[in-house]
């Protein structure tokens, strides 16, 4: 531990560790009397450690790698994707190390990402719950034409998993034809991923068009 120096020279204060001003009079309360303990519980170490965090397109994929110096009482990383740099949503997640003071690299690939410009970030998550969240960084894959899944193909139990690299907007929807061009549904699509339960609809093939304002796709689907 240390004290006094610097611009408050006209105060005491102690360093804890890495911690230079664990006390200080002016912030928290007198001025110590004489010999004391002090717990450092309030300034533990953060979870990890992170030294970088890249994302970069490769073969229409966004791949994302980094890594940490070292780890304590670490659970996991939410991946996290943004269309807008303001509203994120996680697209998965990386389980940690737990305890290590060694460095760890890590990967994650999107294989759907957003057409043109998205942003990604890293979310920490430890043991007890403590969470921190880094700068993101932007990402832009060139593409502009609107594009979707639908898992699983054939389709089974009337329900399936939507997947588009578009955001939705009010015009948004997915449409069912049947193998004679007749429209058997039509769905409202309000986010780039979700689930949707199919009216009762006999086996066999079906087209699924999905419309936007920024263009149109189209799938052929099977449907048992």
């Amino acid at each position: 531990m240390s004290g006094g120096g610097g611009f408050f020279s006209n105060f005491n204060r102690i360093r804890i560790g890495s911690n230079p001003w664990a006390y200080l009079p002016l912030i928290h309360g007198p001025m110590l009397p004489g010999p004391v303990s002090i717990s450092q519980s309030g300034f533990s170490a953060m979870p990890i450690s992170l030294v970088f965090f890249n994302a970069k397109v490769s073969s229409k994929k966004v791949e994302m790698t980094w890594a940490t110096a070292s780890e304590e009482n670490f659970d996991h990383f939410s991946v996290e994707r943004s269309a807008d740099g303001i509203e994120f949503f996680e697209i998965g997640i990386v389980n940690g190390m737990g305890n290590t003071s060694k460095r760890t690299d890590y990967r994650f690939t999107d294989a759907f990402p957003l057409a043109g410009q998205s942003y990604y970030r890293l979310k920490s998550i430890d043991f007890d719950g403590y969470t921190d969240i880094f700068d993101y960084v932007l990402v832009d894959t060139g593409e502009d034409a609107v594009d979707f899944n639908i898992y699983p193909n054939p389709v089974e139990n009337q329900n399936f998993s939507f997947q588009t690299n578009n955001v939705p907007d009010k015009e948004s929807r997915l449409v069912i034809f049947n193998s004679q061009g007749k429209s058997e549904a039509v769905l409202e699509v309000s986010s780039w991923i979700g689930e949707f339960d199919l009216p009762n609809l006999q086996p066999g093939p079906y087209v699924f068009q999905y419309l936007s304002s920024r263009g149109n796709a189209v799938k052929r689907i099977m449907i048992r």
